[in-house]
């Protein structure tokens, strides 16, 4: 191929919109680097909102609005599942309060992460001590099940706008001795 012919190519692909929407080449946002470095503050501030109830990170980790799709929650008596909405940062402060109940020990232990520009990838392992009892598990009973979450980052401030949470949470209701069906 001539170099004459390659560049008008070059040029109309820069000019495409992105894979996840619009293109923000052209707009202030384009600033904010998304670095290797700045994904794993992503991760870390993550992690110490969960494990430490550090709320006080939320504006500079979580969008205002974020967005969490994750899977239902059983209720634990074999008839049907509740839906957590979290769609902003005080239902997501909210959540993570309501996740602790019942638990002296509740941390999560990021495994592994990886992430291109807009996107970072969390594998974690959720440890957990029951305090309450929760299904037929007594307390005092060490708890633990994995995830994955994926968060996509504002790429005007690099905060968490949405994450979709993948966990095992078959594996999660079996360890608290709650009615879920057969396994």
């Amino acid at each position: 191929m001539r170099l004459d012919t390659f560049i008008p190519l070059i040029t109309l692909a820069a000019a495409l919109p992105s894979r996840w929407g619009s293109d923000s080449t052209n707009t202030p946002c384009r600033s904010t680097q998304l670095s290797a470095e700045w994904r794993e503050t992503v991760v870390q501030n993550w992690l110490t909102i969960w494990n430490d109830m550090d709320f006080s990170l939320l504006d500079v980790a979580v969008s205002p609005d974020i967005i969490i799709y994750q899977d239902r929650f059983a209720t634990g008596t074999g008839d049907g599942s509740i839906e957590f909405v979290v769609n902003n940062a005080s239902t997501f402060q909210s959540f993570v309060e309501v996740s602790r109940n019942g638990f002296s020990k509740y941390v999560f232990e990021g495994t592994k992460y990886f992430g291109e520009d807009d996107l970072v990838a969390l594998e974690w392992t959720l440890d957990a001590t029951i305090e309450e009892s929760q299904g037929t598990t007594a307390p005092g009973t060490d708890v633990a099940y994995n995830g994955t979450d994926l968060f996509v980052l504002d790429r005007c401030n690099g905060v968490i706008k949405e994450v979709r949470s993948h966990q095992d949470l078959i594996r999660w209701y079996h360890a608290l001795g709650a009615d879920v069906g057969a396994p």
